[in-house]
């Protein structure tokens, strides 16, 4: 089982994503400062999102989630 410690992880940057690791699913970090929008994406894959600090509002298909 693979674990991190994401607060200590030296990310990309602001906005640019980090993968964790990618081995028939990928972990990716993303640092994002407040007020910074992310566009339109698609996943193909399942996706889990795990906000550390703040808070984010994401569109999606069947509607909005917060």
């Amino acid at each position: 089982m693979e674990h991190w410690d994401l607060l200590s992880i030296d990310a990309a940057g602001l906005g640019e994503p980090t993968v964790l690791i990618e081995d028939g699913a990928r972990a990716v970090l993303l640092v994002m400062a407040p007020g910074d929008r992310w566009g339109e994406h698609v996943v193909e894959e399942n996706a889990w999102n795990v906000i550390l600090e703040g808070s984010v509002m994401a569109d999606s298909p069947g509607g909005k989630s917060r």
